[in-house]
This record gives structure tokens, C-alpha cells and sequence, in this order.
């Protein structure tokens, strides 16, 4: 039975509203950030790297170094390529019109494929995208990072996959955009958990990627020992450890002056096999008439699996985490659930002190999955072995009476 018959029907909250809550959002987030000029960043550092690959000098070694240029050889060679085709300043501006149009686009894939309730319209989920919480779809907005092309490029390659099993598509655009930011093989679960008998695609699939980064070192050792002393840098010496679970122990460490050890990395293993068991075992459960609240959930879970969760994969998350909710809760309330979500976090990095960076967004996703796992694990009730094997027998009696 879906979760959606549990709630009275919910009106989408009137266009009026809408405006009025992102008129809201932008006037805090302007209150609270530090605007200035600090926009793109992500993207310039990106443009910098290429710049100086291409003019014979070290990319992985710029001038700022609290923006560190972490990405594998290959992406350089891409980019380098392109840049060569593209003369001037004609590669930097398309890059942003397709990074704009993915960050535009996103919310509408996600309202329109993956979160699907009659009440989360593509115009709500603009205006969550840019709330909940810290205001985290203009965060990932201001960035400029390329990961908001990769994440539209991915789920709108899965529709395919959800609707006829049709995953090839899927699988070419996690190959390519893994082969760049390999925490993005957690996107592997999605076919897993939303296809049927992938398991060996998924696997294939996750092994080439892997044997990609040794091919990067032999053809490219110099500018891959780079990748490799950037990438350690900027998590153990800037603590850009990101938001999700890893990062809660990492604190809790600093938190009692020890040194970060291995302690975050067994954790965050044991939460993704947690969550992965957890996750196949609802499907069992579910069998075949999953609830459409399903990959919505599944897509919170493929998230919460990233080891490095930062304000582009909340983005996305945190979207899928209201639905669930709000599910969850069984209420019509939907735009009072998102001021109890988004209010706090602007008002408790003051109260504190403190920025709390990711931890608050980490909360809110943990509660979402717990409430609507529960919810789904309640209504799946599948029977027992013991239970189908009576059920049957009392088929066959009554078809041999009759």
C-alpha cells in the first residue's frame, strides 16, 4: 500500500507561497554569507589547472592552497583537449551555461522521475533546493562544481534503467564521471536496488573504473603523484573530510584532541554495509510491488554512502530526505515541515558559535532514512516461508473442491 493513501490530499502549496519562501531564502542567505566575490570557485581552480598543464607547469600545485586542484590526470587531458578546440574564453563560458542548466535541471529530474508525489512540483523543489538546510542548492550553485553536471548527467541516464531495465546508458555515464571522482561508485547501488539481476553489470562496471587510476599512474606518473599528494592534503591536512558519518567521528576525535586514525574510515565502512544490507534486505522484503516511495529512498541511501558528502551531494539528498519525510510523518503540513528543517540551521550556527559545518545536514538525512526505512519496513510485510507454504495449500484445497 503506498504511503500517500496514509495522507489526506495534499495541495501543492500555491505559487505566491513559493515566491514568497525563496524572496526569504535569498534575503537570509545574503544576511549570512560572506558574498563578496567569492563565487565559481571550484570552476576558476578548475580553468587554473588546465591553464598551467597545458603551459608545462605543475596544476596540482596552485597559489591558494586552501583550493587544491584534486582531480585525476584524466581530467586534464580532457580538459586540455577541449580547451584546444574552444579558442579564448569560449570553453570557460560554456562550461557555466551547462553547469547553470544542469544545476536548473536537477531538481526537475529528481520532482519528476525520482521523487514523485503529486505535491512536490518541479517549482517546490527549486525552492527547497535552495533552503534545506544552509541553504544548501545556492551553496552548490555558487561552487561551480562540476559535480552538478555529473549527478544530472547519471540519473537522467537511469531513467532508461527504472522504467525498462535498460541500464546501458547508466553505466557509460558512471564509467566516465567515476573515472574523475571515484567516490561517485556509490551510484552503482542504484541499479542494484532499482533494476532487476545488474549485479553483474554493477560489478564489471565498478571494476573497470578501479583499473582506470592504475593506467592514469603508468601513462601519467608525475601528474598522478600529484593527484595522490593533493587528494591527502586537502582531507588530512585541510580536514576536508566533508559532511556524512566519517566526518561525525572525525570530529568527535578532535573533539577529545586525538589524532584522526583509522577509527572514521572503519565506521564509515560499517555504516555502508549497514545500510546496503539494510537497503537489500527491504527489497526482498518488498518483493516485486515495491512502494513508489521507493527510489526516493534508494537515492537518500546511495548518498549517505558517499564518504565525503559535501553541499552538491546534500543538495540532492536532502531533497529526496523531505519527501521521505514528509511520507513518513503522514502529514499535509509540507511547508511547515520545511520551516521545522530549514530554520534551525540558520539559527544555530549563531546560537553556537560555530559554522557546524555538514553536521546538522548529516542529522536530518540519518532521521529521514530511519523514519521512511521504518515506514517501508512496516507496510512490506512479507510473509514468512511457513506462511506462503499454508497460503498455497489452502489455494489447492479450494481449487480441488471446486
Amino acid at each position: 500500500m503506498d504511503s500517500e493513501s496514509h495522507v489526506s490530499q495534499i495541495t501543492p502549496p500555491k505559487r505566491i507561497y513559493l515566491l514568497l519562501w525563496l524572496l526569504v531564502a535569498l534575503v537570509l542567505y545574503i544576511f549570512t554569507s560572506h558574498l563578496g566575490t567569492w563565487a565559481l570557485w571550484d570552476a576558476k581552480v578548475y580553468a587554473q589547472a588546465i591553464h598551467d598543464w597545458r603551459s608545462g607547469q605543475n596544476p596540482y600545485n596552485l597559489s591558494d592552497p586552501l583550493l587544491l586542484f584534486v582531480y585525476p590526470p584524466v581530467f586534464l587531458c580532457v580538459g586540455g583537449f577541449l580547451a584546444r578546440l574552444l579558442p579564448g574564453q569560449t570553453g570557460w563560458f560554456l562550461y557555466i551555461a551547462i553547469f547553470v542548466a544542469s544545476s536548473v535541471a536537477l531538481p526537475f529530474v529528481l520532482a519528476r522521475f525520482y521523487l514523485r508525489r503529486s505535491w512536490f512540483s518541479p517549482a517546490f523543489a527549486f525552492v527547497l533546493a535552495a533552503m534545506l538546510p544552509r541553504f544548501t542548492g545556492l551553496m552548490a550553485l555558487r561552487t561551480g562544481n562540476i559535480t552538478n553536471i555529473f549527478y544530472l548527467a547519471a540519473l537522467t541516464a537511469a531513467i532508461p534503467g527504472m522504467r525498462k531495465n535498460r541500464w546501458e546508458y547508466f553505466y557509460l555515464a558512471v564509467f566516465l564521471i567515476a573515472m574523475v571522482k571515484v567516490n561517485f561508485l556509490v551510484m552503482l547501488l542504484i541499479p542494484l536496488l532499482l533494476g532487476q539481476r545488474q549485479w553483474l553489470q554493477s560489478v564489471l562496471c565498478g571494476l573497470c573504473v578501479i583499473g582506470t587510476y592504475p593506467l592514469q599512474k603508468i601513462f601519467s606518473p608525475e601528474l598522478f603523484a600529484g593527484f595522490q599528494t593533493a587528494a591527502s592534503q586537502q582531507i588530512a591536512g585541510h580536514g576536508a573530510y566533508g559532511y556524512g558519518v566519517m566526518r561525525i567521528a572525525v570530529e568527535i576525535e578532535n573533539a577529545q584532541h586525538q589524532a584522526v586514525g583509522l577509527t572514521p574510515y572503519a565506521l564509515q565502512i560499517v555504516f555502508v554495509l549497514v545500510v546496503m544490507g539494510a537497503m537489500f534486505a527491504l527489497r526482498w522484503r518488498q518483493g516485486d510491488a515495491a512502494n513508489r516511495l521507493w527510489p526516493a529512498l534508494v537515492l537518500l541511501a546511495t548518498i549517505l554512502c558517499n564518504p565525503r558528502i559535501l553541499p552538491y551531494d546534500a543538495d540532492v539528498a536532502l531533497l529526496a530526505a523531505f519527501v521521505v519525510l514528509v511520507s513518513a510523518l503522514r502529514t499535509p503540513r509540507i511547508l511547515l515541515v520545511a520551516a521545522v528543517i530549514f530554520l534551525p540551521s540558520v539559527i544555530i550556527p549563531y546560537a553556537l558559535h560555530t559554522s557546524m559545518p555538514g553536521l546538522y545536514e548529516t542529522g536530518v538525512l540519518l532521521i529521514s532514512f530511519v523514519a521512511g526505512y521504518s515506514m517501508l519496513w512496516q507496510r512490506a510485510e512479507r510473509p514468512s516461508p511457513v506462511e506462503m507454504m499454508r497460503t498455497e495449500a489452502t489455494a489447492g484445497s479450494l481449487e480441488a473442491v471446486s
